[in-house]
């Protein structure tokens, strides 16, 4: 089979070149690091919406976190800074320690984990619904990238996504 000794010459040439600080390909010079972002561009991604209704929260007592934490069905995302402590979980576990509370998100997922080394896909969601004026919070974990638009415009996210090159299904409980 001649097709996968080409592509392993072909890759092996590719990654020889990236050890100079700049690689030609094509006959065009390029960034080490933009040699393959193009290829997740040929392949429809499917972003999942996740069930539920999600809160922002801004946190001046954590102590309440845990308990969010453990008992919660659903993805939690707690971040800690010099200024505060926010959490992300669904509207109906916010503690009642909430500083603040922005309510009304509905979340989207990546559900295949994304190389590290892949340029550009969450970039390109954002610019799609910020083409479309959807306002997003962002939050990852080490496997998966979720994506969070208000409630009411959760259709339209969809729909704008789905014009792009993405998939939006509804996601299977996990």
């Amino acid at each position: 089979m001649v097709f996968p000794s080409i592509v392993s010459h072909v890759l092996s040439n590719v990654l020889a070149a990236c050890e100079l600080p700049l690689c030609g390909i094509s006959g065009k010079w390029v960034e080490p690091g933009r040699l393959f972002p193009f290829i997740w561009k040929n392949v429809r991604m499917n972003i999942e919406i996740v069930e539920g209704r999600y809160a922002v929260c801004r946190l001046d007592d954590p102590s309440g976190v845990a308990e969010v934490f453990w008992h919660t069905d659903g993805p939690v995302f707690v971040a800690k800074s010099h200024e505060e402590v926010s959490l992300i979980c669904r509207s109906d576990d916010v503690p009642g320690s909430a500083a603040q509370v922005e309510d009304g998100w509905a979340m989207m997922r990546l559900p295949d984990p994304l190389d590290f080394a892949l340029v550009g896909v969450i970039a390109r969601i954002t610019a799609i619904l910020s083409e479309a004026q959807i306002p997003v919070v962002v939050a990852s974990t080490y496997l998966t990238d979720y994506i969070l638009v208000k409630t009411d415009r959760l259709s339209e996210a969809a729909m704008a996504l789905r014009s792009g090159e993405f998939s939006v299904v509804l996601a299977r409980r996990r």
